[in-house]
């Protein structure tokens, strides 16, 4: 489910996916702002803004998401586009770097922003599956400290900070087991992260990544886990029921967020000119 925004010059345009993260629902209503969607518009692109949970007709929680879902959406874009990329940020960057282990000969580009270099567990049940292909769930993933199907976000995080709760879960014994395979991913990848975020080490994260793979990457100064939205909080997470802070200087934040959007334009206005010539 999602929302389809097409380029001024119709099909055979770029176009681009994207995705949200844990606030779930359809993007330009919740994390992502419409703001950027249009940006991407006016920049000749086409946007399928796509929903994955918490919104009508999808699961209710980031849990157990079939992968096969995002090819369908891939394949809905083929007759429209003349290359299609793939946006995420936080679990919807994670998410896309997942996408592109199993998808990445139909995609342009990805661009993962404060993205997971680890296959995590779901939310709000972080010991449940979050995603599955071809009917079995994507593991080894990394899942709460505390044991028990039943635990939840705001019970694993009690009396820490998210930062502290995915360092965490990071020194747990199965964390390098749970590594995201992008050596499978053909396509390029650009990855954006704040080395002040406070959701989790997005920081850490693109280092784990460029370690493995070539690609570019930006790690932003002063800036936190809202790089598509120059904010810092206090939020109160609309699916998690807790608060929190996303990290980040006012400056830093919007530094990032206005470079960034240049960044992910230019990547897949790239390689839109490269695959339609």
């Amino acid at each position: 489910m999602g929302r389809w925004h097409a380029a001024a010059g119709g099909n055979n345009a770029p176009a681009v996916i994207v995705l949200s993260g844990s606030d779930g629902g359809i993007p330009g209503e919740n994390a992502v702002p419409q703001a950027f969607i249009d940006f991407m518009v006016a920049k000749g692109y086409g946007v399928l803004a796509l929903g994955y949970f918490g919104a009508f007709r999808l699961p209710e929680y980031l849990e157990n998401i079939p992968l096969e879902y995002f090819k369908k959406a891939i394949d809905w874009l083929r007759p429209k586009a003349s290359s299609i990329s793939l946006i995420g940020q936080s679990r919807g960057a994670e998410l896309a770097l997942i996408v592109g282990t199993k998808y990445s000969a139909s995609l342009a580009a990805i661009v993962a922003i404060a993205p997971s270099s680890r296959v995590f567990g779901g939310f709000v049940h972080p010991n449940v599956p979050a995603w599955t292909y071809q009917g079995t769930p994507v593991a080894p993933f990394l899942g709460g400290c505390k044991s028990g199907e039943a635990l939840t976000e705001a019970e694993d995080l009690e009396g820490k900070t998210l930062v502290e709760l995915f360092n965490q879960r990071m020194n747990m014994p199965n964390a390098a087991a749970c590594a995201i395979e992008v050596e499978k991913i053909t396509c390029p990848v650009l990855l954006l992260a704040g080395d002040e975020d406070a959701i989790w080490p997005s920081k850490r994260f693109v280092e784990h990544i460029t370690s493995r793979i070539p690609c570019k990457a930006i790690i932003y100064k002063q800036a936190g886990h809202g790089i598509l939205a120059a904010y810092d909080g206090p939020i109160y997470h609309p699916v998690g029921k807790f608060w929190c802070r996303l990290g980040g200087t006012p400056d830093g934040n919007r530094v990032a967020n206005e470079q960034s959007w240049q960044e992910i334009a230019e990547m897949c206005r790239y390689r839109g000119r490269s695959d339609s010539s």
